[in-house]
């Protein structure tokens, strides 16, 4: 680990005082994303933009060695250190390994790390891209239908998180808020009928208004803590996520992070946890003998 950072410290520019602008970019359409910046925008290289920490011949030398030993790698040894958007997030169902990434007659699979080692510890096959990304655009279309179910799961997060003692002061609240508009309904009337002067009326409404606002302010604190809640917003960015995104007819990267937090592999089913937590179930294509 101190090796790499040794190395990303000798070619980061930065550290001989320059900067490359525009190393990453926000993209224009909802949900907005960071993305590194790879030809679609213009970059800009600024000289000396602050002090340095490394000489600048050390770190031209530097880039200049590690282009030569990147150029030496085999493509193996460049895939091995690259990450694909099912990196870490597949595991085992059977027995909770991490699923590795694996060719075979050039199809892309990914395979329970021990089953690898020995078939006979986890017998459960490993699954090709192809599968886990029909499974993921079924996912997608399913919980794309059922938006309303998700707000539905919303509320009733609300209502599970919402104790004796909430619901108590909402109620408090909501029955002081009652109670300021029917004295306000009165102060009109009473001042329509010239039983109180304009003057009156106008103080009154003021402190009306005033205690409405105390009483609107609480009523709000209260009902942060449940709708700020990590459970409620995770549902809630799923549910926006969803609502914006466009329709999509390959598996998409983004999306996919997005939505999935988890997949876990079992020998008949693949489930998704969601980052709200839910977690959906797919069945698995029949294994047909073809690989291991």
């Amino acid at each position: 680990m101190v090796k790499v950072r040794i190395v990303l410290m000798l070619i980061n520019e930065r550290y001989c005082g320059d900067k490359l602008l525009q190393k990453k970019f926000t993209t224009d359409e909802f949900p907005f994303h960071l993305v590194m910046n790879k030809g679609e925008l213009p970059q800009y290289y600024v000289y000396d933009s602050f002090p340095k920490i490394i000489e600048r011949s050390l770190y031209e030398a530097s880039y200049a060695k590690w282009e030569r030993n990147r150029e030496n790698l085999s493509d193996n040894q460049l895939s091995a250190n690259k990450r694909y958007p099912y990196t870490s997030k597949i595991e085992c169902a059977e027995c909770h390994e991490k699923f590795k990434r694996r060719t075979y007659r050039g199809v892309e699979f990914w395979c329970c790390k021990k089953h690898l080692v020995d078939h006979d510890s986890c017998m459960n096959k490993q699954i090709s891209k192809e599968e886990l990304d029909e499974a993921f655009l079924k996912l997608y279309y399913k919980l794309k239908n059922s938006i309303d179910i998700l707000e539905s799961y919303g509320r009733n997060i609300v209502k599970l998180l919402m104790d004796d003692e909430k619901e108590k002061e909402l109620m408090m609240l909501d029955k002081e808020l009652h109670n300021l508009k029917a004295e306000k309904l009165r102060l009109l009337k009473e001042n329509l009928e010239g039983k109180i002067s304009d003057i009156e009326k106008i103080s009154n409404l003021n402190e009306i208004q005033m205690y409405k606002s105390l009483y609107e302010l609480e009523k709000k604190k209260v009902l942060n803590q449940v709708y700020e809640s990590a459970e409620y917003r995770n549902n809630q960015r799923l549910v926006d996520v969803l609502r914006h995104s466009a329709s999509i007819d390959t598996f998409d990267e983004v999306i996919f992070h997005e939505i999935v937090q988890k997949v876990m592999i079992g020998q008949n089913h693949i489930y998704f946890q969601l980052h709200n937590d839910l977690m959906i179930k797919s069945e698995r294509k029949k294994y047909d003998g073809n690989y291991s």
